[in-house]
């Protein structure tokens, strides 16, 4: 079993990721959770490494309270995380060191089981339609360059032509940003008398529920209103790639 934290953390991403699971243990996870995970635990290296700790011989039993401290002041004031943001660094933080004591069966404490988690207040906002098509009118190449002072790049270009696309396909059908991003035209479905349906894979509940064999996964069926069927037709192809295995968005 590894010691270093450093190991320690390789390892857990590892199964996270699913490497060298057992079939029956694996757990599908999206590709934009298994990255988060990776970005919290860097900013946490980085925070060991700014306070003097050398990582290369720094132990997983190492990590008291004193350096949750640090790392608790680094995420607030250095990262400058919101609360949701911080429970959640703190949250992978302590998975840690559960697998870690489960998967090599060593009574090993968890320093982070302690540390109170942030308040967070929902409130969820909702816009006019005129909002919205003020927001379509503000996605353009020009307005999609973002410079950055600190940064390895020091410029990026986040414009995409099909965003705007997405901004309504979300609109219209409801669904969460990564089913609206793995919809493919052969998800169209016709029902009887002409009513066609988008099947989208319920992925966080197969997720949470491990409905990994597709007769076991939940889908949603999303009706194709006039609006929406001016969409899929006018910019997204529909006509063209009816029944293909092509992606809706970003093809």
């Amino acid at each position: 079993r590894p010691t270093l934290l450093i190991q320690s953390i390789a390892k857990f991403v590892s199964h996270l990721r699913g490497e060298n699971v057992p079939e029956h243990l694996k757990v599908e996870r999206s590709e934009e959770y298994l990255k988060d995970v990776e970005r919290h635990f860097e900013r946490m290296v980085e925070c060991l490494t700014g306070i003097g700790v050398e990582t290369d011989t720094f132990l997983i039993d190492h990590v008291d309270d004193g350096v949750v401290g640090k790392i608790h002041s680094y995420l607030l004031h250095e990262c400058q995380f919101s609360n949701r943001t911080y429970n959640k660094a703190v949250g992978y933080y302590s998975s840690l060191y559960r697998w870690y004591s489960e998967e090599y069966n060593v009574p090993l404490r968890n320093p982070f089981g302690k540390v109170k988690r942030k308040k967070i207040n929902h409130t969820p906002q909702a816009i006019t339609k005129e909002q919205f098509e003020q927001i379509l009118n503000q996605i353009t190449p020009e307005n999609g360059t973002r410079n950055y002072e600190n940064g390895v790049k020091k410029s990026r270009n986040l414009y995409r032509p099909w965003l705007k696309s997405a901004f309504q396909l979300a609109l219209f059908s409801g669904r969460r940003r990564e089913e609206i991003a793995n919809l493919k035209f052969s998800d169209i479905i016709e029902e009887k008398d002409g009513v066609f349906l988008i099947r989208s894979e319920d992925l966080k509940v197969n997720r949470i529920q491990k409905r990994s064999e597709p007769e076991e996964k939940k889908y949603n069926y999303v009706p194709i209103t006039p609006q929406l069927a001016q969409l899929l037709n006018d910019e997204l192809g529909w006509s063209e790639n009816k029944n293909t295995d092509r992606f809706i968005i970003a093809p």
